[in-house]
């Protein structure tokens, strides 16, 4: 018999999705803890996620925080899958977590690649609209004859703190 067909009794729903089987009040607590901490843990990653997309930098992400993180999830899910018996949800959260850091991961190596070409080309992202406006030599503006681009020209000097 499988640890997920329950007696009589248990919430049809979650023994057939979730392999649990829940017959009282502390079943229920128990399996909406375990839920919640999922949620938590998710919502905990994802502004991580997006800061990184948005800022296309992982600068915010130790690379040693990561390698610890993956191999605790690592041997979460070993756990897992050894034990055998596990409900549904423990093991689907390991991987989840497993998915997550490997993203982390792959956001950490990819903007930490991306950053360091980019200060190899002078960081020239921020700066390039303005570029358009003066020489593309590599001389500064033209005599500030022009206020106008002398103003463009000042500018960005501002912006460039990282």
């Amino acid at each position: 018999m499988a640890a997920w067909q329950c007696d009589g009794g248990a919430v049809e729903f979650v023994a057939k999705h979730f392999h649990d089987c829940l017959y009282n009040l502390y079943d229920y607590i128990g399996f909406g803890l375990g839920l919640l901490a999922i949620v938590i843990w998710v919502c905990a990653q994802l502004p991580q996620f997006i800061d990184n997309i948005r800022n296309q930098s992982a600068d915010a992400l130790s690379v040693w925080f990561l390698a610890q993180w993956f191999l605790g999830d690592t041997l979460n899910l070993l756990g897992c899958l050894l034990q055998g018996e596990q409900l549904l949800t423990t093991t689907a959260t390991a991987g989840y977590f497993i998915c997550a850091d490997v993203v982390m991961l792959t956001q950490f190596v990819y903007y930490t690649a991306l950053q360091s070409r980019r200060s190899a080309q002078g960081h020239r992202r921020r700066r390039h609209h303005l570029e358009r406006h003066v020489s593309p030599a590599p001389a500064p503006a033209p005599a500030p004859k022009n206020p106008q681009l002398h103003r463009h020209h000042h500018h960005h000097h501002h912006h460039h703190h990282h």
